[in-house]
């Protein structure tokens, strides 16, 4: 039996991610955790929440959930992770967050001054960094030798991914829904600027809730990219074509929304300087979040 104490969770934002995955490992590793708090604006979700977590407190507002922080706050909210995160840290707490992280660099630093301040830490949930190919790649891959890489996505509905679990879903007040809304839009113009319609979308919602996780992966492996050597938005957006320099080498990235499918698929790809030796590196690396 363990005698480390279970830390204290309280969980900020009760809705598809929370139901499908975090709750169900907290609960699993009950002999780590200990949910003590849970909040979201649905009360649907609450409740759904409070099943599987029945002696947790139940909040509607994040503020009063952190009148009494827990040792660990999880930010799983779809809209900005920063206030409640800086916020978060600022009483104590260490943070993790969903991906993305953010919705702009400015919020980024904001976080994580807040979290090296008070000496807590801050983790964003990028799970494709501990999946099993992906772990042995980084250990054997010889970033000196890697002159191209090629990373595919198919997106594909969410849907068949969810349709087996049991969810509480429900709204919440409309106008509050505007005034989120509002404020997400607001904070997308601040990150990109007013680029038009399909740039803000394509940033807001291929880029940051699917591409991202590619983004990540390749930085993992090859560190920051130095350059963006160029960009395409097509479709309405249902495709996103990116290639980026890592110093020597190139990497293409490209995103394709394929609603026809029901098999969500991603490919990594690196040539090496031998082109012999092409490998596949990961192929179907992580199902759907």
């Amino acid at each position: 039996m363990s005698t480390v104490p279970r830390l204290r969770v309280g969980v900020v934002g009760c809705g598809l991610v929370a139901q499908v995955m975090h709750l169900h490992y907290l609960r699993e590793l009950s002999e780590r955790f200990e949910v003590t708090a849970l909040c979201d604006l649905s009360p649907a979700a609450l409740h759904f929440a409070s099943r599987l977590h029945p002696a947790a407190q139940t909040f509607e507002r994040w503020e009063d959930l952190l009148a009494e922080p827990p040792d660990v706050v999880m930010v799983l909210v779809p809209g900005s992770h920063a206030p409640v995160a800086v916020a978060a840290a600022q009483a104590g707490a260490h943070v993790f967050v969903e991906k993305p992280m953010c919705l702009s660099e400015a919020e980024g630093r904001e976080m994580i001054t807040a979290a090296e301040h008070a000496s807590v830490r801050l983790m964003v949930g990028y799970m494709k960094r501990y999946d099993p190919a992906y772990e042995e790649l980084e250990r054997t891959l010889d970033r000196a030798a890697v002159r191209f890489a090629r990373i595919t996505t198919l997106e594909s509905p969410l849907e068949p991914y969810v349709a087996h679990y049991p969810l509480g879903r429900g709204g919440i007040d409309p106008a509050l829904a505007a005034q989120l809304a509002e404020d997400d839009a607001r904070r997308v113009t601040v990150a990109v600027g007013d680029l038009g319609p399909l740039a803000r979308q394509a940033y807001r919602t291929s880029i940051l809730d699917s591409m991202i996780h590619e983004l990540n992966a390749v930085r993992g492996l090859l560190g920051e990219p130095d350059e963006l050597l160029f960009s395409d938005v097509w479709g309405d957006p249902t495709g996103i074509t990116a290639t980026l320099r890592f110093g020597d080498t190139e990497a293409v990235f490209t995103w394709v929304d394929l609603p026809g499918i029901a098999r969500y698929e991603q490919e990594l790809e690196k040539l090496l300087t031998d082109l012999a030796l092409k490998s596949r590196a990961i192929r179907d690396l992580e199902a759907k979040k």
